[in-house]
C-alpha cells in the first residue's frame, strides 16, 4: 500500500502478486490490487478484478469499502445511492459526492458537504480552493445567482472588496494543496487529474472485510 500511495502503481502490484499467491482470498490485497488497475488502465479493469472476490463467494454489496469503490470504478454509477451512506466513516466518500455533485450541476449541494471542511489533503484543498471562488456567485441565501451590478459606489466598492477576500482565499487554498504535495501548475492539469473520483485502498481499523 506505500508504493500505491507514492504513485509506484506496478511495484505494487508486483508485491501483491507475491501475497496473493499465499492468500488468495484476502479481500483488502484484492480490493487495493483493483485500486492500482484503477490507476494503471481504467474502470472496467478495476471491477474485473473485484470479480475475484464475487466469485469466491464475497457479497460485494454487503461490503462499504467495495460499495464505494464499485461506485468509483464505475465512474459515479448509483452515486447518489451509496455515497450519502457513507460520508460520515469513509473520507473519501464525502470528497467523491462533492465531484460528482458539481461534475452534475449540483453546486449547492457540493458547498452544503465542502464548506465546513478542514482540508488536510491535496484533493481537499483544490475542493476548497474551488468552493472559495466559485462562492463568489453566492447570494445572500447560499444560491448560486449572478447578481446586478450595484449602482451605488460604496455597494461596489463593498462587494469588490468581498471579491477580493474570497479570491485571496482560494489562492490559500490552492497554495496549501501545492505545499501538501500537488502541483498547482497548470490549473487545467490540476482539475484533469485531481478531480475524479477516488478510490479507498484500504480498510479502517475497525472495518473487516
Amino acid at each position: 500500500m506505500c508504493y500505491y500511495k507514492l504513485d509506484y502503481y506496478d511495484v505494487s502490484l508486483e508485491i501483491l502478486a507475491v501475497y496473493l499467491q499465499a492468500h488468495p482470498d484476502s479481500a483488502i490485497a484484492v480490493n487495493l490490487k483493483a485500486c492500482n488497475h484503477f490507476r494503471l488502465y481504467n474502470g472496467r479493469a478495476a471491477e474485473a478484478e473485484l470479480k475475484v472476490l464475487s466469485d469466491q463467494g464475497h457479497n460485494l454489496q454487503a461490503n462499504d469499502l467495495i460499495r464505494h469503490n464499485m461506485v468509483v470504478f464505475s465512474m459515479g454509477d448509483s452515486a447518489l445511492q451509496v455515497l450519502p451512506q457513507l460520508v460520515d466513516f469513509i473520507p473519501e466518500a464525502r470528497l467523491n459526492l462533492v465531484i460528482y455533485y458539481l461534475r452534475h450541476e449540483g453546486v449547492q449541494e457540493a458547498f452544503d458537504l465542502i464548506k465546513d471542511l478542514e482540508p488536510s489533503t491535496p484533493q481537499e484543498y483544490i475542493l476548497k480552493g474551488m468552493y472559495s471562488s466559485t462562492a463568489l456567485l453566492l447570494g445572500p441565501a447560499n444560491v448560486v445567482v449572478l447578481p446586478p451590478l450595484p449602482h451605488n459606489s460604496l455597494t461596489l466598492r463593498t462587494r469588490l472588496g468581498r471579491c477580493r477576500q474570497r479570491i485571496g482565499r482560494a489562492g490559500r487554498w490552492f497554495q496549501g494543496a501545492h505545499q501538501n504535495g500537488t502541483a498547482i501548475l497548470p490549473g487545467v492539469h490540476v482539475q484533469r487529474r485531481r478531480l475524479q473520483l477516488e478510490p479507498r485502498n484500504l480498510a479502517g481499523p475497525d472495518r473487516q472485510l
